[in-house]
């Protein structure tokens, strides 16, 4: 079993890959959720963090507009 590691590129090139994807869920995947360890600038890594907590808002915000 071995130990998936990303290292992130700078943060400019991190937001371009993010317009890019265009799928929040799925940048977060391949830079956040799937490696066992983050390797980048601290930048980049509050970068990530932001566009985790920006979808989390989404998906709350799609979840109670849908059960009312």
């Amino acid at each position: 079993m071995g130990f998936n590691k990303r290292y992130l590129p700078d943060l400019e090139l991190l937001q371009k890959i993010r317009k890019e994807t265009g799928d929040d869920l799925s940048f977060l995947t391949t830079y956040l959720y799937r490696p066992d360890g983050i390797i980048g600038s601290q930048g980049a890594l509050d970068f990530l963090k932001n566009v985790e907590e920006e979808l989390l808002i989404k998906q709350l915000y799609e979840a109670e507009k849908n059960s009312n």
